[in-house]
């Protein structure tokens, strides 16, 4: 039962004041899981400050991809860019040739970390799944 009341505890605190600061040993770092179109899974290593390295991953059926980049990650969230292999400047775009793959990530109340992803990334995971859906830190919850 305490494993699950942190995340809680965490999410309250953190609903209360946009600029709260984390509980004491609170730590974004750490390895989630979750799902989504299918299973999801992101490693959060921290680099310096609010600067992590980050990797998702996603699996459905017979699709899964991952992505990995460096992204800032505050109490409001982040958003990890990584840039796209297919774009080319000046070049007309269509789907998944856009500039950037971009996944905005940001707690809800009950402490899940909720990932949406906004273009450019079907080249990274085919096009019959995505790193969108919720996930939790496990390190936090025990």
């Amino acid at each position: 039962m305490q494993r699950f009341l942190l995340p809680l505890l965490v999410a309250s605190l953190f609903a209360t004041s946009a600029h709260a600061e984390p509980p004491e040993g609170w730590d974004v770092a750490g390895t989630y899981h979750g799902s989504g179109e299918g299973e999801l899974s992101a490693t959060f290593d921290r680099k310096d400050g609010d600067t992590f390295d980050v990797t998702l991953e996603t699996v459905s059926g017979s699709c899964s991809g991952s992505i990995a980049g460096e992204m800032k990650f505050s109490l409001d969230g982040g958003t990890l860019k990584v840039a796209n292999e297919n774009y080319e400047e000046g070049a007309e775009t269509y789907y998944g040739s856009e500039e950037f793959c971009e996944v905005t990530m940001s707690f809800d109340d009950d402490g899940f970390l909720n990932l949406e992803e906004s273009s450019g990334c079907v080249n990274f995971h085919g096009a019959a799944c995505s790193f969108d859906g919720q996930i939790m830190n496990m390190s936090a919850a025990g």
